[in-house]
């Protein structure tokens, strides 16, 4: 197979509509015509492609969208979390730890969310409401002072 980048066709689009049928999602976009790949034009209908979208803002800058912008707070939440002694301190008093340290929180944590790797926080996200929760309850009992 040829690599991606040798073959590859680049141009912008604008999202003007979505719909789905039986086979699945339907994503319209709008091509300038001045920007329309010819060999798209003359692929055949029915022709599969690979599909790679980046976001972008008005200056033509890529961004994150906000499940990206989610995603990447959830890791650090969780990575903050396994540090924090009071975390660790907490996940022992509820008996979800057997000792303080960062690898007890981290496989605690792994454990209550159900995931394996805290990389797995960037697509699913029941385990980041899980994480959230998690988090909410650990402050709450922290400010009410039972921990101890």
């Amino acid at each position: 197979m040829q690599e991606v980048r040798e073959v590859h066709t680049q141009f912008e689009a604008v999202k003007i509509a979505m719909t789905q049928d039986k086979n699945g999602h339907i994503l319209k976009m709008a091509i300038h015509p001045n920007d329309t790949p010819e060999s798209i034009m003359r692929d055949p209908v029915g022709t599969k492609y690979m599909v790679v979208l980046v976001r972008m803002n008005d200056e033509g800058e890529p961004v994150a969208s906000q499940t990206d912008e989610d995603a990447k707070k959830a890791i650090q939440i969780a990575g903050i979390l396994c540090t924090d002694e009071k975390f660790q301190q907490w996940l022992v008093q509820i008996g979800e730890a057997d000792e303080l340290s960062e690898m007890a929180a981290t496989v605690a944590l792994r454990r209550i969310l159900k995931i394996t790797s805290r990389k797995e926080l960037k697509v699913d996200s029941a385990a980041r409401q899980r994480l959230l929760g998690l988090r909410d309850e650990f402050v709450r009992d922290l400010k009410a002072g039972r921990l101890l």
